[in-house]
């Protein structure tokens, strides 16, 4: 390992990547977002973070779900496996959300890449967990509502699927991306209030796909007709795309 300015002041990217009987889902997207990152970081982009090596390595993750991260900084490229933490018992429950007293900072072009300084957000997750918490809610410095510190936020609101826009300081996710491009989710500047008058509110990663969630706060959702939908919507694109790799 080189110890250069990733390992001391969090100057690199990374990606965690779905996979799914050793093929990794929409690896051609982590790999342009990561490509966009190092480009913003002036980190040129290793061997290592090849869509050809991404798939070389998934193929080793074996049968079942599972999750690939690939970290990389000026003189490392390091990937990593785990066990994908998202089960079946997760979707039936549905999260429970907090909002995070940590003010997002939409100037800063730190939020729309996934870097390495991700601490506050590990922090911030943490944290809501030991309060009983699955996920937090961050609002930006113009109480807006942003992104949790995992996931992409969307709620429902009239049949109408909304997630807040990049400008309001979040990383755009790559099943975000999918959601905006494919299955009729639109941009619009959203603040805690809406969470009131929405039906229904869901998150999303890569790795957890679409996740309702059951409450923020005090506030329940009883409702998560179209998450499950689109959950399935998404279930479908993901099953194509591992035939298209077969």
């Amino acid at each position: 390992m080189i110890y250069d300015e990733g390992f001391y002041f969090g100057l690199g990217a990374f990606e965690t990547i779905a996979v799914e009987d050793g093929i990794p889902l929409f690896a051609e997207a982590h790999c342009n977002r990561l490509r966009e990152a190092l480009g913003f970081l002036g980190i040129p982009v290793p061997p290592e973070a090849s869509c050809n090596v991404i798939r070389r390595e998934a193929e080793q993750n074996g049968s079942g779900r599972s999750v690939l991260k690939l970290a990389v900084s000026a003189g490392n490229a390091v990937y990593s496996r785990r066990k994908n933490p998202y089960g079946s018992q997760d979707y039936k429950k549905g999260f429970s959300v907090a909002f995070s007293p940590i003010l997002r900072n939409e100037t800063s072009p730190f939020v729309r890449y996934k870097t390495l300084c991700a601490g506050e957000n590990l922090w911030e997750k943490r944290r809501a967990a030991q309060e009983g918490f699955d996920e937090v809610i961050f609002v930006n410095t113009r109480g807006e509502l942003t992104e949790g510190a995992v996931t992409n936020l969307f709620l429902v609101r009239r049949g109408e699927v909304l997630t807040p826009p990049a400008s309001s300081g979040l990383l755009p996710g790559i099943l975000r991306r999918c959601l905006l491009e494919r299955l009729g989710v639109k941009e619009q500047t959203l603040y805690p209030e809406d969470l009131s008058t929405c039906d229904e509110l869901f998150l999303s990663n890569s790795l957890m796909g679409i996740m309702p969630v059951r409450s923020v706060w005090k506030h329940v959702f009883s409702r998560r007709a179209v998450s499950d939908r689109l959950r399935e919507e998404y279930r479908k694109l993901a099953e194509a795309e591992k035939k298209r790799l077969l």
